[in-house]
């Protein structure tokens, strides 16, 4: 310690152990003096005999009350200076052991006597108040904690003071004032003196940490009301500590009704469960956003979304969850409105499709009619029209055909729309399909000089509805050749790589870049001339992006002015999926020896039933089944697959024995696509395969 305690504790013990053992020292020593200085002066003193006998009785009493003095006197005596230097040294260690806890506490120890004078005190004590340790010894401990004088100057307040802890202010060396807490111990010194020993404490850094901790809750219970959202905070047992202005408003409640009370009585018994939820350890400290339904004061429900957040303890226990629950009643009477008016709107959608298409349907078998009767008046070789009556014939024909052209569209998007039209999705060579386009107006490039190539690679498999492509395919040549000049050329081509696309090219005059973002919307689409006049409806394109977008597609287009355009038809890429059902196997191992090009997987079943189960949850393009398959029921088979599919089934080929032709003419009646007969034969496999696949 800088201020040492050795003085007091000396004060303490006082002086009472030195002096019993001086007076036995003193004691002894005189009588033997005494007795030596006797004897010395017979020696050289004459003296009578009766002087001799009185010396010699002096000393036989001296040498018969020695033992008695050293038994009863000095024996105990002496054991009692042993104690007192044992507890002497004990005293030494324990203060050395109090210099030591006093100096490693984290607090200023002062000891002063009932005047507030400081007697001792440690470097900690110095360090607070600023001052060197040897300046601290006799300082008055008014100087340091102004309004602790009186208490150190009054043994009453002294006494009321004593035991209890005190937050005060000190004053530091500089003249600075600080906060610290202080608790004050009474003890009685030597001859009754009253000592104080008080524990000192800087709390300054304490009082900032609280004014911060105060000023965050502040904002934080600010920011929490001020939140349009209703909050609470629940502890583990799903009680709620806090909440805001916003959910006691929302359950229409006050704070004081809310705390305390199971978050479960202000939520309906269906969404207990979220609570659950929220609370267990497996949900995690991020957010979780549920829909739940509060109960209020009254009995109504309010329905709400409710954001969770799970808190862990230090164990990474939760110890509780916060939530934010927002009213979301406005919203969902909303979204009934918007239900309501989507409902109205496709049922308008509905009418007004089935109008179009009722009136297109009977506008369509006049104008078929007309076109019909004005083609038999213009051959009419009996009675032959004049050379300008045949013109207006043919003038009206070709205005009728355009009419009859607008019908069909009118009634193929109507149907497109209205889910009338599907696609028979199967697979086919692009090739050939676009050969087909080709051939078909093939005429129309060449009335116009045109060179109309088809550059689509021979084997590209595509699953498609052809018919409708095909249309779509015929649709953008006749459109490429329309807007070409004469002696131009215009190309049909497949891109190499990724899925498989169709695209038309061609060296017409190109698009207008406005024109670009309305080009497939109908009613937004107007239909511009051709280089020769040609005219068209404006449904072509939007047709075309419907049917392309029914196959699950995209029709792309990109064009520069006066240098022609490029429609792509992109498909989505398709693998075959085979599914063979025969309780050996050897369909599927048939199938895995055949060269059928990339691409096909197979997937073999050997019962009826693991065939339907598979079939209730995946897809398939080919279903190939043998008759004698455990269970095999060609009723039920069927019924599956209508089901799955909603409408087309995928082709069925059944595999019979020889000699069953009960079993082909019931497959005949059942709209089955294909019948084998059995032993199969790779070659002829692999055959019903491709035909289905390729």
């Amino acid at each position: 310690m800088g201020i040492t305690l050795t003085r007091l504790s000396r004060h303490a013990a006082g002086t009472v152990s030195a002096r019993p053992l001086a007076l036995v020292i003193l004691v002894l020593t005189v009588v033997f003096m005494a007795e030596f200085s006797v004897m010395a002066v017979m020696r050289f003193w004459p003296v009578t005999n009766e002087f001799h006998q009185a010396i010699f009785d002096a000393t036989m009493v001296t040498l018969i009350a020695a033992p008695t003095l050293y038994f009863f006197m000095l024996r105990p005596l002496v054991a009692l200076i042993a104690r007192q230097t044992e507890y002497e040294q004990r005293l030494e260690r324990s203060e050395e052991n109090a210099r030591a806890v006093i100096k490693a506490v984290g607090e200023g120890i002062a000891v002063t006597d009932h005047e507030g004078v400081i007697l001792a005190g440690n470097d900690e004590l110095a360090r607070i108040f600023g001052y060197a340790p040897h300046e601290m010894a006799g300082m008055n401990a008014g100087r340091l904690i102004p309004e602790a004088l009186l208490a150190f100057q009054s043994s009453a307040l002294a006494g009321r003071v004593a035991g209890r802890r005190m937050e005060l202010e000190g004053l530091r060396r500089d003249g600075a004032y600080f906060p610290l807490e202080i608790r004050v111990e009474e003890a009685v010194g030597a001859g009754s003196e009253r000592i104080y020993t008080a524990a000192i404490r800087d709390i300054s850094e304490r009082r900032q940490a609280e004014r911060a901790l105060r000023e965050s809750e502040r904002k934080y219970r600010e920011t929490v009301n001020a939140a349009r959202s209703g909050y609470w905070l629940l502890n583990r047992m799903g009680m709620i500590v806090e909440s805001n202005d916003a959910l006691c408003d929302m359950l229409g409640l006050s704070t004081a009704e809310v705390a305390g009370r199971h978050a479960t009585e202000f939520v309906a018994p269906e969404h207990h469960d979220v609570l659950e939820e929220c609370g267990r350890k497996e949900c995690g400290t991020g957010h979780r956003v549920f829909g739940l339904t509060l109960r209020r004061a009254d009995g109504t429900a309010l329905p709400a979304l409710a954001s969770f957040t799970v808190i862990l303890d230090e164990q990474g226990e939760p110890d509780g969850c916060f939530a934010f629950l927002t009213d979301i009643s406005e919203l969902k009477a909303q979204e009934a409105r918007l239900r309501e008016a989507k409902s109205a709107a496709e049922n308008a959608t509905r009418l007004k499709d089935r109008f179009i298409s009722l009136v297109a349907h009977d506008l369509r078998a006049p104008f078929v009619s007309i076109v019909g009767l004005l083609n038999l008046v213009e051959r009419d070789r009996e009675h032959p029209l004049a050379p300008r009556q045949k013109e207006l014939i043919r003038h009206v024909i070709k205005s009728t055909e355009a009419s009859l052209a607008l019908i069909d569209d009118l009634l193929n998007v109507s149907r497109l729309q209205t889910g009338a039209l599907k696609p028979m999705m199967r697979f086919f060579d692009l090739y050939e399909l676009a050969a087909r386009a080709v051939g078909t107006v093939s005429h129309m490039a060449t009335a116009k000089h045109l060179t109309l190539v088809n550059e689509v690679p021979k084997g590209t498999r595509v699953y498609v509805d052809p018919s409708l492509i095909e249309q779509v395919a015929v649709n953008l040549i006749i459109n490429a050749i329309k807007f070409t000049e004469r002696g131009g050329s215009v190309r049909v081509f497949s891109p190499p790589g990724g899925a498989p696309a169709l695209c038309v090219r061609d060296e017409g005059v190109g698009i207008a870049p406005d024109r670009m973002a309305t080009l497939f919307i109908l009613g937004k689409n107007h239909s511009t001339p051709g280089t020769e006049g040609e005219k068209g409806t404006g449904f072509g394109l939007p047709l075309c992006a419907e049917i392309v977008r029914a196959h699950g597609g995209a029709l792309e287009v990109a064009s520069e002015p006066d240098k022609g355009s490029v429609f792509t038809i992109r498909l989505p890429g398709v693998t075959p999926r085979v599914l063979t059902i025969d309780r050996h196997g050897t369909l599927a191992e048939i199938l895995a020896r055949t060269e059928l090009g990339p691409g096909i997987l197979c997937h073999p079943r050997q019962t009826m039933e693991q065939a339907i189960a598979a079939l209730e949850t995946e897809t398939f393009h080919l279903i190939v089944a043998d008759v004698e398959t455990p269970g095999f029921d060609l009723d039920r088979l069927n019924a599956a697959l209508v089901s799955r599919t909603g409408g087309a089934p995928p082709p069925l080929a059944l595999v019979i024995p020889e000699g069953w032709a009960h079993a082909a003419k019931a497959a005949s009646a059942a709209s089955v696509a294909e019948v084998a007969v059995k032993p199969v034969e790779a070659h002829g496999f692999a055959a019903l395969i491709r035909k289905f696949t390729i």
